[in-house]
């Protein structure tokens, strides 16, 4: 007897093995879901505790958190249309943050001998009597160290030999300070000068 065999289409039979396969493939992830046990995942414990308290800013000293001082900037002149720049914060045309940082170098005096023009006298002052002094029949000598500026003023004045009465002392230096020079010259440049103006009282 001749036997039959049964013939397979495969491109057709393909589609139903896929769905097939997909369904168990997907059974058994749900299957392995449901009865697998899941992993616990527990937190990491510190070998030995830590005893640190936690100081929150409110609970500070007032010396610990004690604002920094605003270090504030000089304001940068501004130039103006109208003429020389002007400083915001002091007012217009003030600079007197510049001529703070200035410092003139000090000058020692030189004595009267040693310039190469000598100061010239151009007021003299005679000093005024003293009423009581005249009245006692004081009378004496006086003679006060100078020190004349670049500009022929008198820039400062002591006593270099007392007459011994101080009310005589004080007219001579009053008298001494109202002097007026002309500036001394060393190099072709005005220096302040050393020297002495002698006065004397006498009576007539």
């Amino acid at each position: 007897m001749k036997a039959y065999e049964k013939s397979v289409d495969h491109d057709r039979e393909y589609g139903v093995d896929i769905r097939i396969a997909g369904m168990v493939s997907l059974a058994a992830v749900i299957a392995a879901f449901l009865l697998v046990p899941q992993l616990q995942v527990k937190p990491y414990e510190l070998r030995r505790a830590i005893d640190q308290p936690v100081m929150f800013l409110d609970d500070l000293p007032v010396s610990m958190v004690k604002d920094e001082p605003v270090r504030r900037h000089s304001a940068v002149p501004i130039p103006s249309p109208d003429g020389p720049a002007t400083d915001p914060a002091v007012g217009r045309n003030s600079f007197s943050e510049l001529h703070d940082s200035i410092v003139e170098p000090v000058v020692e005096p030189l004595q009267f001998w040693k310039v190469e023009r000598k100061p010239q006298e151009l007021q003299r002052v005679v000093p005024v009597y003293p009423e009581i002094a005249r009245s006692a029949g004081i009378e004496g000598r006086v003679v006060v160290a100078v020190v004349i500026d670049t500009v022929g003023s008198i820039a400062s004045a002591t006593i270099l030999a007392s007459s011994g009465s101080s009310m005589l002392d004080t007219a001579a230096l009053d008298a001494a300070r109202r002097f007026r020079f002309t500036p001394a010259y060393q190099r072709d440049r005005p220096v302040p000068v050393q020297t002495s103006i002698p006065f004397s009282f006498r009576l007539e």
